[in-house]
């Protein structure tokens, strides 16, 4: 069984007794007592609170500078602190590799503190700048020095590709390897360790108080990515970007998943932003043993990429030239991946269970686009699709063309916006979009009752055109609108069930609402 472990970073013994009160009682299998971090390192009052502790449920770390630790006294007294705050208690020790290797001394120390028990020695090695040369040969060295005990590399990812080698190196690791990569791309590293078979992953007790780079908090572990419930045949889910740290798409997945009982569970894998990096990406995934990849949301700068690399291609999607979705047989690496793009599917999804029209009723209907970029393209190529007269206004008048004429529909330059005569308009620029806050991309002389008025933003929740269409007598639709339904229609190429849209809303209205 993985323990998950949580890090805590107290400044003090009490502070750091509370915290691990907190962290057993949420649900964690092992705290890890982070000394370096005192601000004055009592000994004694250490070993009473590891005492207090149940037995083995700590490990105790000492870090030094060197492995990205805070102690900076000399090795001697490093050495001598951790042995005696573990020396006669049931708990785990963490020592680095390098220590082991430089000083005989110090094994000897810390192999009295363990009663000769070298299986509760976590011996590990920390790369803060980038990735060992071998992480897998690192491994063996490490293991070979202390074949009883427990194996720990971590790394600094250079995207998602670093989690798949650590997973990869987990999975092999007998139950007896903690493999890490750090930082945004090692997320998944820390929420699959289970389903590889780590020895342990480690999470943080609260947003904000994270021992190393990419630690997911504890909350978060057990209730979004529902850590009890992952096991082998676990199925992943993901969403490619780069940068991907804010991505809502977790939250709003997860939470799908889990109300309808899909074992399954949905990462960020943030990917460099280049077809070889994606494509390599993957590959890795589909052929990884055991990791199961069922699909995967994919979003700037990957769109043409997935588009590149599908197999079987969804007509409107080749025609936009972006991919938002792919669609893979977790059983099978070799069969073709499937390229769908349900940005436009989504748009027009909000936009008539918005307005209160029917699909066939859009055929004909004058609707107006604001912008020219890749949200503006799969927009025009739905409404363009379904019958309707498209006009794109656009500030660079040759890119508003561009668009317009591959798509057979009309353009203006963005000024006329203000005399747009339209049923619906559609906003896909980012005025107005946090944190300009007080933009709006139409004058509210612009604005007449009973239009549509469709924002493609959603944060803010109600922009700045929204507040002023609602004033004028419009019907507004709001950009989670198109986001929940993309995501609802991803959800259902992946899994074959209806998406719990209600519930999909409800969450990212939440978490917006929270900042």
């Amino acid at each position: 069984m993985t323990r998950l472990t949580v890090s805590l970073i107290e400044p003090d013994v009490e502070a750091t007794r509370r915290a691990a009160r907190c962290a057993l009682a949420g649900g964690a299998d092992l705290v890890e007592l982070r000394i370096d971090h005192l601000r004055s390192i009592d000994v004694g009052s250490i070993g009473k609170l590891v005492n207090e502790l149940p037995p083995g449920r700590a490990v105790v770390t000492c870090r030094s500078r060197s492995q990205g630790g805070r102690y900076g006294e000399s090795e001697g007294k490093r050495i001598e602190v951790l042995a005696r705050a573990a020396g006669g208690r049931d708990v785990l020790v963490d020592l680095e590799f390098d220590t082991w290797q430089a000083s005989e001394p110090g094994r000897k120390r810390i192999g009295e503190a363990l009663g000769g028990d070298w299986s509760r020695l976590i011996l590990s090695d920390h790369d803060f700048e980038g990735r060992p040369a071998s992480p897998r040969k690192r491994l063996a060295e490490i293991r070979q020095a202390n074949p009883a005990g427990v194996a720990k590399l971590a790394w600094t990812g250079a995207d998602a590709a670093d989690s798949l080698e650590a997973l990869e190196l987990m999975r092999s690791g007998g139950g007896r390897t903690i493999a890490v990569c750090m930082g945004q791309a090692g997320v998944a590293s820390r929420v699959l360790a289970g389903k590889f078979g780590g020895f342990l992953t480690y999470c943080s007790l609260s947003a904000g108080a994270e021992a190393a780079p990419g630690q997911v908090d504890l909350a978060d572990m057990k209730n979004l990515y529902r850590w009890s419930h992952l096991g082998t045949t676990t199925q992943v889910l993901g969403v490619v970007a780069w940068p991907v740290g804010h991505s809502l798409s977790p939250l709003i997945h997860n939470m799908a998943l889990t109300e309808l009982g899909i074992d399954a569970v949905y990462v960020p894998l943030p990917i460099q932003p280049t077809y070889e990096a994606f494509a390599g990406f993957v590959q890795r995934a589909r052929a990884c043993a055991g990791l199961h990849m069922r699909g995967l949301s994919v979003t700037i700068p990957h769109k043409s990429h997935a588009l590149r690399l599908a197999g079987e291609v969804e007509r409107l999607a080749e025609r936009i030239g972006a991919a938002n979705t792919l669609v893979f047989d977790p059983d099978d690496a070799g069969a073709a991946a499937r390229a769908t793009n349900t940005d436009y599917a989504g748009a027009l999804g909000a936009l008539v269970s918005g307005a209160g029209w029917r699909r066939e009723e859009l055929a004909g209907r004058r609707c107006a686009v604001l912008g020219a970029g890749g949200a503006a393209r799969a927009v025009v190529a739905g409404l363009a699709d379904c019958g309707c007269e498209v006009t794109v206004y656009n500030r660079t008048e040759a890119r508003a063309r561009a668009l317009a004429e591959e798509f057979g529909c009309a353009w203006r330059p963005f000024e006329k916006r203000e005399r747009l005569d339209a049923e619906a308009v559609v906003n896909t620029t980012s005025v107005g979009m946090h944190p300009n806050v007080k933009a709006s991309p139409l004058p509210p002389d612009a604005l007449r009752k009973g239009m549509v008025v469709f924002e493609t933003i959603y944060n803010p929740l109600e922009t700045l055109l929204l507040k002023q269409a609602k004033q004028a007598g419009c019907c507004v639709i709001d950009g989670v609108g198109m986001f929940v339904e993309q995501a609802a229609l991803q959800f259902e190429a992946w899994t074959g069930r209806s998406a719990p849209r209600e519930l999909m809303r409800r969450v990212v209205v939440e978490r917006l609402a929270d900042g």
